[in-house]
């Protein structure tokens, strides 16, 4: 699952990483920051919230394993 979280969501300055607008509320650079933070991740990418509008959203199929993940309680995976 991080192949996806970090390249959708914190690599390269984004958002949710090393030096993102979001990195001190949620850092999804590693496990630990993506679990602390799931239920709202699964809440945000359900209902369309994210990503933003300007940033690359997941593929369809990145976007289903996302929210197939979230279902399953995000697993270390």
């Amino acid at each position: 699952m991080q192949p996806i979280i970090s390249a959708r969501c914190a690599l390269g300055g984004q958002c949710h990483g090393a030096g993102g607008a979001e990195e001190a509320s949620y850092n999804f650079t590693s496990y630990a920051g993506v679990k602390k933070n799931f239920l709202t991740m699964q809440t945000e990418v359900a209902s369309c919230q994210m990503p933003p509008s300007d940033a690359v959203a997941p593929t369809d199929a990145e976007w289903l394993t996302l929210l197939q993940w979230f279902q399953c309680d995000a697993p270390d995976n």
